[in-house]
């Protein structure tokens, strides 16, 4: 088991790096720099709001995305599940569905796992996971201008919030590396 939740936990750091790219369905941009000192511009141990926006932005999307380009509720839904799907089985068990509510959506929905699958096979569908954060506001929150879509802007802002675990307002090296490899 703890292989298995290791195994997820480096593929999670990886794919949640990446989502910016699969959230606006671009090909792969230019090299993102992954290591702490990278996002962390000034060198004060610390990675604002501002750095975090501009890193992701400029180095993951690249330029084939403006600031413009927009995601719909259930694109944001697909991405969503496809960033806790480590297997990429198209079905999330009961670690990827912890790992997710452990830093993602636990603000939204009961994490109680056998509450959302539906037909008790011992996995979440894309659409029982639709299922299950759709009556939620998770995307709503998401979507601060409650245009039913979320730009580049918006994203960031709900990505860095995501990180930042204890919500003071920057990223420690911790924090960042509960997302990101090593």
């Amino acid at each position: 088991m703890k292989t298995k939740r290791n195994f997820i936990s480096q593929v999670l750091k990886t794919t949640l790096l990446l989502s910016g790219v699969f959230l606006f369905m671009t090909s792969a941009g230019q090299d993102a720099g992954t290591s702490f000192d990278d996002w962390d511009v000034d060198g004060d141990d610390r990675i604002y709001k501002n750095e975090f926006d501009e890193h992701l932005y400029d180095q993951t999307y690249g330029t084939d995305v403006t600031r413009e380009d927009i995601y719909d509720e259930d694109q944001f839904y697909e991405s969503a599940f496809d960033w806790w799907d480590a297997y990429d089985d198209q079905r999330l068990d009961e670690t990827e569905w912890d790992l997710g509510y452990e830093h993602s959506f636990g603000k939204y929905v009961d994490g109680d796992f056998d509450a959302y699958d539906a037909d008790s096979d011992n996995f979440l569908s894309p659409e029982e996971y639709r299922d299950a954060l759709g009556d939620s506001d998770y995307f709503t929150s998401w979507d601060v201008n409650d245009d039913d879509y979320l730009d580049a802007d918006e994203y960031s802002s709900g990505l860095f919030d995501t990180w930042d675990i204890n919500d003071d307002d920057y990223l420690d090296e911790d924090e960042f590396n509960i997302f990101n490899p090593n």
